[in-house]
């Protein structure tokens, strides 16, 4: 249990550090260094959460969503999280995490790591959780510090706009001020200015009103009375954005009011707020008053609707600027696009004659409902290729839901996308196409050859595309098809028939060729040992040379021979259960250590102590180590070769063979692994005989067959580490258990 006087020492010494510090990493290193001393913890570090919440780690991501003081007080291999795992292989035994929380969000994690067991008791976090509190707020006091001077900072950058714009706190104090505000209100300095003493307008008033709604007054700007709306953006408790737009400027109806009367089809209505018609300007050719034929009627009266729908139409003035209805324009009825304008004490409303684009809708709901009802596929794009709609039969084909085609890529149904966008670009171009074949992908991605043709069209909204998938699964695409698989069976049973004879070939020379080398050596052992008669110097030299050549030739010959019987899929596994910490003392090793040692190097075997037994073939393993090994003497003339196996995780074991040689060179890497392919051994004085180039390949395929898998790296000059992991327990597959 923490001693009150640490507790109390600890609240004492990091109060002055929230006080005195000047930004965040000088309090949070002041907290940490606080942390250590008075509670003797090995290691503490504060990290901010990231704002994307991109973790790197899933237990900031648990502590953040829970904001929980997550305590684990004896870490070993089978902790929750990969994390904690890391932190016991690095020494630690306890470890915390202390959600570090402000205005109700967590904002930083305190982790603190022990090498003692049961460091952290209940009072000693309970006291780091209060301290955290206190840094939290610091934290979250200059971030909103921070905020605001951006903001401040963000009218110097964008405010270049003539609308007259100011940022006000609730006191009144206008913070900044654009240019066009101090044009028009004459004023030279905002750091002495208060909103009241420019705007006869209540504050609180502004800071309350909605967005969209503005408040109107009536002032004198540059000695002339105006008309000001007044909106406002609340970004805070304590600040308003205000922006100022002059209502009484009406220029521009006098331009609009020119347009309308030179031109047919284009009709303008000044309201009222009560839509009561206060002019009305257009070529009213079947009207004997002109415009003023309209004057007092109200607006919704001319909708060819009922009282009710005509009032609602209208009703959407301050919400919706434009719409389309019919109306009745003089004594002829039309459908109309209109626009909507506020004006300060009533509406500007323009209305075009949308005849033409009634017609182009009514073709268009036509051509869609001949499409819903046809049963070949059809889909419209938008101009960069994504799915507006689709008709039920697209559905039925593909196997898509209709809301889950639509706004995705059309290219993504398509196996050869290159058709599709070669066809969209000639469409581009004003061309049509029809008849092109394809291959469509379906929901459960079986693929399914058509015919497509597409069209462009012009739309409200832009260019779209039509396109219609005319023949599904045709009779021709499928004979083609089957005449291609047919073919490509009896080209695969060719080369299979090849190369099993092959496989059997090299599988028969090599035993034949493996009798009469024996016989070779055997004989040459004979005469080596003098069974024969005493032999002089140089003869017993010629007879070892012999051996040692016989020796060579019949490991090449073995690793043919393996090559052949793993091609073929020969074989087989003998799985028993295998010390790797044991495999040092196999007369395999001892005579590759002892060979690395006569060539002047330094060979080093080691195991971990907590390598488990596993389930392998112990003569295959032999045979990879053997392999990697041996390589390393080869192309290492000073240095040292490393073996180091150890375990990597619950289920797997990692063995590497490390050197100090000349390094392979980004050529080599490509086809290190491939059958027959030898390294270049650029930089050797003495090059060693050469070999099969199937060493590696056929260490590759013994990892293969244990379900693991090998890697290595390599820099030129410097050396060259391979490893290689495997399961701890060995499972066989399906294949492996066939007979």
């Amino acid at each position: 249990m923490v001693e009150n006087i640490l507790m109390d020492k600890f609240f004492l010494d990091i109060f002055p550090i929230v006080k005195a510090s000047s930004d965040d990493k000088q309090a949070i290193n002041n907290f940490i260094g606080v942390v250590k001393d008075v509670f003797g913890i090995d290691s503490a570090d504060v990290s901010l959460i990231p704002g994307s919440k991109d973790y790197s780690e899933k237990l900031d991501e648990y502590i953040q969503n829970t904001k929980k003081v997550y305590v684990d007080n004896q870490l070993s291999e089978y902790s929750a999280f990969p994390e904690l795992i890391n932190y016991k292989n690095k020494g630690y035994s306890s470890f915390a995490a202390i959600p570090i929380i402000a205005s109700g969000k967590t904002i930083a994690l305190l982790k603190l790591m022990a090498k003692q067991e049961n460091r952290f008791s209940d009072d000693m976090l309970t006291a780091l959780s209060i301290g955290g509190f206190f840094i939290g707020m610091f934290l979250a006091y200059k971030s909103e510090s921070a905020m605001n001077l951006k903001i401040a900072n963000y009218f110097d950058a964008a405010f270049n706009s003539s609308t007259p714009q100011m940022l006000v706190n609730s006191s009144g104090q206008i913070i900044k001020l654009n240019k066009g505000a101090i044009s028009i209100f004459s004023v030279t300095s905002s750091s002495k200015t208060n909103f009241n003493d420019i705007l006869k307008v209540p504050l609180e008033k502004v800071f309350a009103l909605e967005r969209g709604k503005f408040i109107e007054a009536a002032m004198p700007v540059n000695r002339d009375e105006r008309i000001l709306s007044i909106s406002s953006y609340k970004i805070n408790d304590d600040m308003v954005h205000i922006s100022i737009n002059d209502s009484t400027e009406r220029n521009a109806f006098i331009a609009i009011a020119s347009l309308v009367n030179s031109s047919k089809g284009i009709y303008l209505f000044i309201t009222d707020k009560a839509l009561k018609i206060r002019a009305a300007i257009g070529k009213f050719d079947d009207v004997p008053d002109g415009g003023a034929y309209f004057v007092g009627k109200s607006l919704p009266e001319l909708i060819q609707k009922s009282p009710e729908k005509q009032e609602a139409d209208f009703q959407k003035i301050g919400k919706s600027k434009s719409g389309v209805t019919d109306m009745v324009i003089g004594n002829a009825p039309m459908h109309v696009r209109y626009s909507i304008k506020d004006i300060g004490d009533g509406y500007a409303v323009v209305a075009t004659d949308a005849g033409m684009e009634r017609y182009s809708d009514l073709l268009r709901e036509n051509l869609y409902g001949f499409l819903n009802a046809t049963s070949d596929a059809a889909v419209t794009l938008d101009e960069l290729g994504y799915i507006r709609d689709c008709n039920i039969s697209l559905e039925q084909v593909l196997g898509y839901k209709k809301d889950e085609i639509i706004g995705t890529d059309v290219r993504n149904l398509y196996i050869d996308q290159a058709i599709l966008d070669r066809d969209i670009a000639y469409v581009k171009s004003g061309g049509a196409v029809d008849g092109t074949y394809i291959n469509l992908q379906k929901r459960n991605h079986d693929i399914i050859p058509g015919i497509h043709s597409i069209r462009g069209l012009k739309g409200r909204n832009g260019i779209e595309y039509l396109l219609l998938i005319k023949e599904l699964a045709t009779k021709r695409r499928l004979e083609d098809q089957e005449s291609e698989l047919k073919a490509q069976m009896a080209l695969s049973k060719k080369f299979r028939m090849n190369s099993e004879l092959k496989s059997q070939f090299i599988s028969d020379i090599t035993h034949e060729l493996k009798t009469p080398l024996t016989n070779i050596k055997g004989f040459s052992k004979l005469l080596y040992d003098g069974d024969f008669g005493k032999l002089n110097d140089d003869q017993k030299e010629y007879i070892k040379t012999i051996l040692d050549e016989s020796d060579r030739l019949m490991i090449i010959i073995t690793q043919v021979l393996d090559a052949a019987k793993l091609e073929a899929d020969k074989v087989k596994l003998d799985i028993k259960e295998t010390n790797l910490r044991e495999m040092q003392n196999n007369p395999s090793i001892k005579a590759l250590e002892e060979r690395a040692r006569n060539n002047g190097l330094d060979f080093q075997w080691e195991s971990d102590y907590d390598v488990p037994i596993i389930t392998a073939d112990p003569n295959r393993l032999i045979q990879v180590f053997a392999n990697l090994i041996g390589n390393s003497i080869k192309f290492t003339e000073k240095g040292s070769i490393k073996v180091h196996i150890f375990k990597k995780s619950r289920g797997k074991i990692q063995c590497e063979v490390s050197d100090t040689g000349i390094g392979i060179s980004d050529e080599d890497k490509r086809g290190i692994f491939k059958k027959f392919y030898q390294a270049q051994k650029r930089s050797l004085i003495k090059p060693d005989g050469t070999g099969t180039g199937l060493g590696l390949a056929i260490t590759k395929e013994i990892i293969r067959l244990h379900h693991g898998a090998i890697k290595f790296d390599s820099q030129l000059g410097k050396g060259t580490k391979f490893w290689f992991t495997l399961p701890i327990t060995y499972k066989p597959s399906k294949k492996d258990q066939e007979p």
